[in-house]
């Protein structure tokens, strides 16, 4: 079969494409999860990572408030990790915690937790 420069071009691309998006997608084996879905700062929450190996996995805790993320953050991998709630300051009633859990050749995040910035408005 003879291809064409243009046709090789397209499948070395695609190839390459596909080659860079594996590493980045969501491996069915992978899960983290906190215990709970709210908390306030102070508080630790139990991070476990489902995972075949989770011992060489590193988590990136990361806090999301007014639009920006930055890494609070990096534990070494564990089956269970007990996360303390940062306080940060800001001017909404609540900021986001997630991990990012890399193993390597595969990376997942949890589900976001909401930490309560503002308590005394919930009456807490």
């Amino acid at each position: 079969m003879h291809w064409t420069r243009r046709e090789f071009l397209q499948i070395s691309g695609a190839a390459a494409v596909a080659g860079l998006m594996v590493p980045l997608a969501v491996t069915p084996g992978m899960r983290a999860y906190f215990s709970d879905w709210r908390a306030l700062p102070g508080m630790k929450l139990r991070l476990t990572l489902e995972m075949p190996d989770p011992g060489r996995a590193q988590v990136s805790i990361i806090a999301r408030s007014e639009g920006h993320e930055r890494v609070i953050e990096t534990l070494a991998g564990s089956p269970e990790i007990d996360v303390e709630m940062p306080y940060i300051e800001t001017s909404e009633e609540s900021f986001e915690i997630l991990a990012v859990v890399d193993s390597g050749m595969h990376r997942c995040m949890s589900d976001a937790v909401e930490v309560l910035a503002q308590a005394y408005q919930f009456g807490l």
